[in-house]
Parts: structure tokens; C-alpha cells; sequence
């Protein structure tokens, strides 16, 4: 009994620590549910634009330092949306959350891409 105790909470911490599972895990506990699915996609064309600019400039990147740029940018557009996301939260707009949930998916996607850096590799975006 003991083991599977510990085992939830160690899951709980981890999904509570980590902002995208957290406020997937918040969404989803919502009355009513406002659930976000594989197929969520981001519905902004400016900022679908945006990301897939971001993609293609870490295919292009030749060097490390070039990622590194890429990735500080990034970073800084992790920590906005999550200030938004968390006033959302706070403010009671669900909607809002789970747009700025979908966002910080494709976000961390790109972090992801960054930290899996390779010259000449191809970035396949994986949200998960």
C-alpha cells in the first residue's frame, strides 16, 4: 500500500510541477472540463506563422551558439505565456487558459527541438 502511495505522489508532484502537464491537469479538472486533446491546434495564424518560423530557423542553424539564440527567445516566450496562463487561471477564463495551454505546447515543442539540436536535422514538432 505504501508503494502505490508513493507512487501517486510522485506522479501528482511530477504533473504539478511541470507548467504544461499542470495546467493540462487543471483543464481537465475544470467544471466543466475544458479538455485538450493530441489534435488541439493553435488557431492564431500569426502565431502558428510564428512557430513554424522558429522551427525552420533551428533547422537552419549551423551552430550552436545560433541555437543557443534561438532557444534564449524561446525561453523568454515559455515565461510570458505561462504569466498569462496563470492569470487566466486565476481570472476564471477557461477558454483563454486552454488556448494559452496549446500555445505553451508548441512552445516547449520547440525547446525540445532546441535541446535536441543537431546540424542539418530535421525538427519534427512533438507536443506531449
Amino acid at each position: 500500500m505504501a508503494e502505490n502511495v508513493s507512487s501517486t505522489i510522485t506522479h501528482a508532484y511530477s504533473t504539478l510541477l511541470n507548467p504544461l502537464s499542470r495546467a493540462t491537469y487543471l483543464l481537465h479538472n475544470l467544471t466543466p472540463p475544458v479538455p485538450i486533446t493530441e489534435s488541439s491546434k493553435l488557431s492564431d495564424p500569426e502565431l502558428l506563422m510564428t512557430v513554424l518560423e522558429v522551427r525552420e530557423a533551428i533547422e537552419e542553424a549551423t551552430t550552436p551558439e545560433d541555437v543557443a539564440a534561438i532557444k534564449a527567445e524561446n525561453h523568454a516566450r515559455i515565461e510570458a505565456v505561462q504569466r498569462d496562463l496563470a492569470t487566466a487561471f486565476r481570472d476564471g477564463r477557461a477558454e483563454d487558459a486552454r488556448d494559452r495551454t496549446i500555445e505553451l505546447r508548441y512552445w516547449e515543442g520547440l525547446r525540445k527541438a532546441c535541446d535536441d539540436w543537431e546540424p542539418g536535422k530535421r525538427v519534427e514538432l512533438v507536443h506531449e
